[in-house]
């Protein structure tokens, strides 16, 4: 069964909700301190405002090297201490093991069950990386690979937490593009939370 860890002090952490089992664990990196903005701008010692917590979604996966993306998060670090959140939305592969019409059983299933852990893996490698990469920008990162649909798993993870914006990054091409306009309008339509979409030509 998935188990949602912490890789800074190898702690496990609940098991997710019945339903949502398709969340492999998640991955910790950096150190800061997350949590909801305040309403009153505090001062430091020079004078200068001291930066606040804001928490972000980020839901991407092809593009999770994007420049672009890597950019926009950067500038958020630098204007609040920032606690990020990304989840990898992973399409569920269908597994026909038989016919539907006959009831003859096919031989694509093993082959697309294969298909189904390298995508996973691969997901979860390019995860890693880019954890490794915002970590150094100061920001508390997290991230999981969740199968099935982005809506869904955001909805949990809203359900417990609270989060200052939503980012959306996919390709802007093709029917990538379609995609992730359709994903950013579904999640400003489901959730009370701004939703930013990030593009990146192909």
């Amino acid at each position: 069964m998935d188990r949602a860890f912490d890789s800074t002090v190898g702690a496990a952490a609940d098991e997710p909700p019945d339903g949502m089992s398709d969340a492999q664990p998640i991955q910790r990196a950096g150190a800061g301190s997350g949590g909801p903005a305040t309403g009153t701008a505090q001062l430091d010692r020079r004078g200068e405002p001291v930066r606040t917590g804001r928490r972000y979604l980020v839901v991407a996966n092809q593009t999770l090297d994007d420049p672009i993306l890597v950019e926009t998060v950067r500038h958020r670090c630098e204007q609040a201490n920032v606690d990020l959140h990304v989840l990898v939305p992973r399409p569920r592969r269908i597994l026909p093991f038989c016919d539907p019409m006959m009831g003859v059983p096919l031989d694509v299933g093993i082959d697309t069950a294969f298909l189904e852990i390298q995508d996973a893996e691969e997901a979860a490698e390019r995860l890693s990386t880019f954890l490794c990469r915002i970590a150094p920008l100061g920001a508390t990162v997290t991230g999981e690979v969740a199968t099935g649909d982005p809506v869904a798993h955001a909805r949990r993870l809203l359900a417990g937490r609270a989060f200052d914006e939503i980012i959306v990054s996919a390709l802007a091409n093709g029917l990538a593009r379609w995609l992730r306009i359709d994903l950013t309008a579904r999640l400003s339509r489901a959730f009370a939370v701004p939703v930013v979409g990030v593009a990146r030509l192909a």
